[in-house]
């Protein structure tokens, strides 16, 4: 994980002192050549999950439903993410990346921030991450857990590819955010382990004593 951050890092100065990498146009190139009418409606619709309005929508049924569960220690989790959010936004400040130009690749979408990291594949990486480690093994039924965790991580690279074949990003913008995703998986994850075991929030079912007096 910490090798991933420190990846992450290079690759941000990379991004702060190169408009693109080497590869970076023929990537994007290459995958907006398998563009169809079809798949350009697909991709524009994938990629809306990543959204902004989606964002806030889906962190704030997961913490609610964890919540009504009594999932105290993942609902915190989620909750997490909106603050390493946070930070991806000011990541884009300080790196200053412009985004790919019309004259380079076909650009369907638009935005005024800069381009480095990609907030949608980070988000993504994030949100897939956790529903992996702390939702899918509540699934009982192996089959179906097994179909969920393959729809989590087709979505999440389709978000991911989304963002270049809009031509948004280039590749080297997911990738940043890709490397920076999959640690902030780990810490999240275990800073809830942390909480978990000292007790810092509680459990769903406190203990008591055989007597009925609480301990």
């Amino acid at each position: 994980m910490a090798l991933a951050f420190l990846a992450g890092l290079a690759v941000a100065v990379g991004a702060a002192l190169q408009p693109r990498f080497p590869g970076d146009l023929a990537v994007a190139q290459w995958v907006q050549s398998f563009a169809t009418t079809g798949l350009d409606t697909v991709m524009e619709g994938v990629t809306l999950l990543a959204g902004t309005p989606v964002i806030v929508f889906t962190l704030l049924t997961a913490v609610v439903a964890l919540g009504i569960a009594r999932r105290w220690h993942d609902a915190a989790a989620f909750l997490g993410i909106s603050v390493l959010q946070g930070l991806v936004q000011l990541a884009k400040l300080i790196v200053d990346r412009p985004r790919p130009s019309d004259d380079l690749v076909r650009v369907m979408d638009t935005s005024t921030s800069p381009g480095f990291p990609s907030g949608h594949a980070y988000f993504a990486v994030v949100f897939g991450g956790l529903l992996l480690l702390q939702v899918l093994p509540a699934i009982r039924q192996q089959w179906l857990r097994r179909g969920m965790g393959a729809l989590i991580v087709t979505v999440v690279v389709m978000v991911v590819v989304s963002r270049v074949y809009l031509g948004v990003h280039w590749p080297s913008d997911v990738a940043g955010s890709a490397l920076f995703g999959v640690p902030s998986v780990a810490l999240l994850f275990y800073v809830r382990e942390r909480f978990k075991k000292k007790g810092v929030i509680p459990e769903k079912n406190p203990p008591h004593s055989g007597n009925g007096a609480v301990n």
